[in-house]
């Protein structure tokens, strides 16, 4: 460690260099993890089973939304007579 001192701080040409292996070491490791067998894939039933419970989510969604939607226009058509009878 006292050599280390002796020596003084590293150069930048070593720094660089440190860093680049840093970068590739970085790389090779996400490379591995990319290619991994595991990774990305699902098992070979459940994306069908997925895709319906999704499908069935976003159908209640929109039943609802299409409920406040029309709840929402008679509540403005009902405001409108509303008003109507008001001013007559």
């Amino acid at each position: 460690m006292a050599e280390g001192w002796k020596a003084g701080p590293p150069k930048a040409a070593d720094q660089r260099l440190l860093k680049r292996s840093e970068k590739a070491c970085r790389a090779e490791q996400t490379c591995e993890l990319r290619q991994s067998p595991t990774q990305g894939r699902r098992p070979q039933g459940q994306p069908q089973k997925n895709k319906k419970l999704f499908n069935r989510q976003l159908d209640r969604k929109n039943a609802a939304l299409g409920l406040v939607l029309s709840d929402l226009d008679l509540a403005m058509m009902g405001g409108h007579h509303f008003l109507e009878n008001i001013e007559a």
